[in-house]
């Protein structure tokens, strides 16, 4: 399947999921549609970020902006699958889980954005990073993943900020208000926090990195 083509599937099947919870998912898991949509954002944007496009620098340093803000929405929905336990799904008689099927639906609704769209996300993540070093640094090996590392630590940060300071994307647009939140959340629990999430983005990539081999070594 062609780049472009695989990139209409990704927005058909994300365009056809956010019309569904959006009719369908009910509170208190309605946020669904809302942190899908935010995760999703990224990913279309990363889509115009080419190392040939858009064909103007300042273009390009705008939508790799908004993207870079847009980003933490993506694998935030990760720290959503605290939420689960709003499902109480031991069954108190006998401590054992139990086989409701609004139970494993509601799960599959969590699990499945939380898992496809971080995966999705961070492989748009490594073209954008890909587009930047190509443009701009020659396709550097050393400068694409400090780049790469930089970025994936400050989406760590922008997931801290948007699940604990409560502090989204769209505040952005009255930065008085988020000023003061973000000078005083730098202490030892919070950069365990960053390290924590650094390190399990990592450890995805590294996942859809080894998979990649995986299917290589079989090709051959």
């Amino acid at each position: 399947m062609q780049k472009k083509q695989l990139q209409w599937l990704i927005r058909l099947v994300y365009i056809l999921f956010l019309i569904y919870a959006f009719f369908f998912i009910q509170d208190p898991y309605d946020f669904i549609f809302l942190n899908t949509l935010l995760a999703y954002i990224p990913i279309e944007l990363a889509f115009h970020l080419t190392a040939n496009r858009p064909k103007h620098n300042i273009f390009f340093w705008l939508i790799f902006i908004v993207w870079l803000l847009f980003y933490p929405n993506n694998p935030y929905l990760l720290t959503d699958l605290f939420h689960l336990t709003l499902l109480h799904p031991y069954n108190p008689a006998t401590m054992l889980i139990k086989t409701d099927i609004h139970i494993w639906l509601y799960f599959a609704y969590l699990v499945g954005t939380a898992i496809v769209t971080t995966i999705i996300g961070l492989a748009t993540f490594e073209n954008v990073v890909q587009a930047l070093t190509q443009r701009f640094f020659k396709n550097n090996i050393l400068v694409h993943t400090f780049i790469f590392e930089l970025l994936l630590f400050l989406t760590s940060i922008g997931i801290y900020i948007g699940r604990f300071l409560r502090i989204h994307t769209v505040y952005l647009l009255d930065p008085q208000a988020i000023i003061q939140p973000l000078l005083k959340m730098w202490h030892l629990q919070s950069i365990q926090f960053f390290l924590i999430i650094f390190g399990l983005l990592n450890l995805i990539y590294l996942s859809i990195w080894i998979f990649r081999q995986l299917l290589h070594k079989n090709e051959l």
